[in-house]
């Protein structure tokens, strides 16, 4: 912990930082700390317990989640452990099945209306921003929504009515919509919300 302690303390020592730092194992946690503000209009501190927008750094953790997900998915489904090119297998095809597949028309996500594109676009093309959905980050109005918090839902009948950019598959483009997507995919293959 001291280590932890002195390695932040030596690497922070020339910047005020913003932020919180935590370490930990299975167990317990062994370092945690928060520098700075949280509101520095009103000198409120970070906390622990401050709610900081991450936005594009979720992405991996996104990606991660959902293959560990798939993974756990396909030892429930009685592939051995030690069975490595079994449980890949069955994570590809889990990968290259559409979202409607995770998320079907009756989903409370698409609020009674499933586009078309969920039979058509692949949990791998979200993935890898090959999908070819608009990035609702993009869209002019979302400007002027940006700011109030939203349920997955509401976000994803923002975007979920236009039309798909391209192809899927067929180039890239980035896209914040294929994680939100991505998110709701994940609760629904375990089972939480």
């Amino acid at each position: 912990k001291s280590l932890i302690s002195k390695t932040v303390q030596d690497s922070l020592q020339n910047m005020q930082p913003y932020g919180s730092i935590l370490t930990g194992d299975d167990k317990s946690i062994i370092y945690s700390q928060s520098f700075g503000y949280a509101d520095i209009e009103n000198s409120a501190p970070n906390t622990t317990t401050t709610q900081f927008l991450i936005g594009s750094v979720t992405k991996q953790f996104t990606a991660v989640a959902l293959l560990r997900a798939l993974y756990d998915q396909a030892l429930n489904s009685g592939i051995a452990k030690n069975d490595i090119a079994s449980l890949n297998e069955a994570i590809k095809t889990e990968l290259h099945k559409p979202i409607s597949h995770f998320l079907p028309k009756d989903h409370a996500i698409w609020s009674g209306a499933m586009p078309k594109w969920a039979n058509v676009v692949t949990t791998h093309q979200l993935l890898v921003h090959s999908s070819g959905l608009v990035n609702f980050t993009s869209l002019p109005k979302y400007r002027e929504l940006a700011g109030d918090q939203y349920q997955p839902a509401d976000l994803i009948s923002f975007f979920k009515d236009y039309d798909l950019e391209f192809t899927p598959g067929s180039k890239y483009s980035y896209s914040n919509s294929g994680y939100m997507l991505l998110g709701e995919i994940i609760a629904q293959i375990t089972g939480t919300q």
